[in-house]
This record gives structure tokens, C-alpha cells and sequence, in this order.
């Protein structure tokens, strides 16, 4: 695939699996690993995560599992969350203290309507 198309894929919906790669310092691979993750099923070509938790034990190489909770939720001390925010139809993804747009306005103006929360196991 070109690098310019699945650029514009990821800028246009890839918060989410840019969420996952930067709590484990690997947003810079994102091209790369967007096609190994395509390929193996993990992401459909428009970035929907499919499997969240194999994505995070590939660049962890650890086990976790992943839940959706309500947007009041607290994390316990085992686990960590990604962040779905709504304002009008749109709707965005971001760490507790990292928006993958630097400044988006779905974070400024929106509120978290859900939360992806990933819990290492085994």
C-alpha cells in the first residue's frame, strides 16, 4: 500500500491504534504496523480495531485484556485506558494525557462517552 494512502487512513481514523502504540512508546511504527496488523486481521482498512489486546502484546510482549467501561470508570492500579470522545457525530480517541491530534476539537469541546480499559493478565 502506499505510505501517502494509509497516512491519510490513519490521520483520518487511526487515533485509536495510535492511542495503543504510544502508551508503549511505539507511535513512531504506525506505518509499518498498520500493515502487519491489516494482515493478520487485527484492524480493518479504515483502522477499526478489531483485536486492541493483541495489538497491545505485540509492541508490550505482554498479555492483556480489554473491556469497555462507563466514562466515569477510575482505572485501577493494573490497568490503563483509552479514552472515546464525543462531540456532535464526531467521535475521537485519546490517552488520559495524550491526544493523538495534539488539540482536537471532538477533546476540547466534547466530553468521554466511553473508555477502552486494558488490564495485563497472565
Amino acid at each position: 500500500m502506499f505510505v501517502q494512502k494509509v497516512a491519510k487512513i490513519i490521520g483520518a481514523s487511526g487515533c485509536y491504534l495510535a492511542c495503543v502504540l504510544r502508551q508503549f512508546q511505539s507511535e513512531a511504527e504506525i506505518l509499518r504496523k498498520y500493515e502487519e496488523y491489516l494482515k493478520a486481521g487485527w484492524i480493518k482498512d479504515d483502522c477499526t480495531m478489531l483485536r486492541p489486546d493483541l495489538i497491545a502484546q505485540d509492541v508490550s510482549r505482554k498479555k492483556w485484556s480489554v473491556r469497555f467501561e462507563g466514562p466515569k470508570y477510575t482505572c485501577r492500579e493494573d490497568e490503563w485506558e483509552v479514552d472515546e470522545w464525543k462531540w456532535g457525530k464526531l467521535r475521537h480517541f485519546c490517552l488520559p494525557n495524550w491526544d493523538p491530534l495534539e488539540d482536537s476539537n471532538t477533546r476540547t469541546n466534547g466530553e468521554i462517552v466511553a473508555k477502552r480499559v486494558f488490564k495485563r493478565i497472565g
